[in-house]
């Protein structure tokens, strides 16, 4: 059992789960966490959208090379918040996952639009010329700028725990 929370989806079969197949509900009606697998990130972001869900928290990699990645910045109505990195930070009977330096966020993401655009009204424009060489910088936070990228030309800066 991998649940932590009361009410929850599983991927299979579990006596104790509400239901099986997160993707056959309606998330709009729901104040929603999910910590889907990897590979289903992106068929949850257009869930996000497609069902115009108010809010979601979503827990995922910050892995800015991924398709999914613009997709999930659009989507943010905060600042997203970096988890510290820890070897352990992900185990499941024992057994650490194998990605040791995955760098996690939770991002608080929603398919209505007027929430989105009141969120990008709040970031700062970057005085960086789009597409250009990143300038270094000496606040580096394991090998990033600390951003959680730039979204029609405004920067999306990552909150710390």
């Amino acid at each position: 059992m991998t649940n932590q929370l009361p009410r929850f989806v599983s991927w299979k079969p579990d006596p104790q789960a509400e239901a099986v197949d997160a993707f056959s509900r309606q998330w709009n009606i729901v104040k929603g966490y999910a910590f889907p697998p990897f590979c289903l990130l992106g068929r949850c972001l257009s869930q996000v959208l497609r069902q115009q869900v108010p809010c979601l928290v979503l827990v995922a990699p910050v892995w800015k090379s991924q398709p999914w990645y613009p997709l999930l910045l659009d989507l943010l109505v905060d600042f997203p918040v970096l988890i510290p990195q820890s070897p352990n930070l992900l185990t499941w009977e024992g057994v650490s996952h194998p990605l040791t330096h995955l760098q996690l966020g939770v991002w608080l993401i929603s398919g209505n639009s007027m929430r989105r655009e009141a969120f990008h009204a709040k970031l700062e424009s970057s005085s960086q010329r789009l597409g250009g060489k990143t300038p270094p910088t000496s606040t580096l936070l394991h090998g990033e700028s600390g951003l959680a990228g730039a979204l029609r030309g405004k920067l999306i800066p990552f909150q710390h725990l």
